[in-house]
């Protein structure tokens, strides 16, 4: 037996090397694909909670511009900034590519907004707390709708994102609001309703490119249409981070 392993020991190496680089390439394909999983339930669980922030950080902006429009006697500021630190530590290929296309699309798309927010909204407090620009609401008004023409695509874009990712790992949430709102949007879709998400109802109003047709429930921030065909869930006091953010 010896002299014939001895006299065929290549074969056996190479029989050897034909069963390990199989289950090496099996191996590592197991461990790449659990390394995926992992991203990806890492990633989605930090979403639902980063674009929560920044849904109700965002519509903050919004509000404060809104109260200094109405209000000649004080000055209304938002205490939060769009928080964008947290998506950036994540904004790495390997988190990514762990998503599937069409949330890579709305991660890429709604970082992009939050960005261009952010300095648009750093511009516009530094202009507010260096002048006396909230008293004359026409010079306010026109530094103020730059601004503001980027809070409603964000908004829409994060929410679409947000109820997406909700309704998959909502229930895994720390926050009660997150776990509410995940509940109603069960019983919603355990009914065989289908849901559609926008910051405000009178988006769908007003686009003549969205079809009223292609859902039962919409789910919105701000609901702002009174007579709309279709049943609208207000959340913005569903989810609202403080008691004070309510209307």
């Amino acid at each position: 037996m010896l002299e014939w392993i001895n006299a065929n020991q290549g074969i056996i190496e190479l029989v050897g090397l034909c069963l390990i680089i199989p289950f090496a390439i099996v191996s590592d394909k197991i461990l790449s694909a659990r390394k995926q999983f992992v991203y990806r339930k890492e990633l989605k669980r930090m979403l639902v909670k980063e674009l929560w922030l920044n849904l109700n950080y965002v519509s903050q902006i919004e509000a404060s511009c809104e109260k200094n429009f109405r209000d000649n006697q004080n000055l209304h500021l938002p205490h939060f900034a769009p928080r964008i630190e947290i998506l950036e530590k994540h904004f790495e290929l390997e988190f990514m590519e762990s998503l599937s296309p069409n949330e890579k699309d709305g991660l890429v798309e709604v970082y992009a907004q939050l960005g261009s927010l952010l300095r648009e909204f750093l511009y516009w407090k530094s202009l507010l707390l260096t002048s006396d620009l909230a008293s004359d609401k026409t010079m306010y008004g026109a530094v103020s709708s730059t601004l503001l023409s980027h809070i409603d695509p964000l908004m829409r874009n994060m929410l679409e994102l947000w109820v997406t990712l909700v309704k998959e790992l909502g229930m895994e949430s720390p926050f009660p609001q997150i776990k509410e709102l995940t509940k109603l949007i069960s019983e919603e879709i355990s009914k065989g309703k289908w849901i559609r998400a926008s910051y405000k109802a009178s988006f769908f109003r007003k686009n003549e490119f969205e079809s009223l047709d292609k859902f039962d429930v919409l789910l919105c921030w701000i609901d702002d249409w009174a007579d709309c065909p279709k049943t609208v869930i207000e959340i913005r006091n569903l989810v609202a981070i403080h008691g004070s953010w309510k209307t």
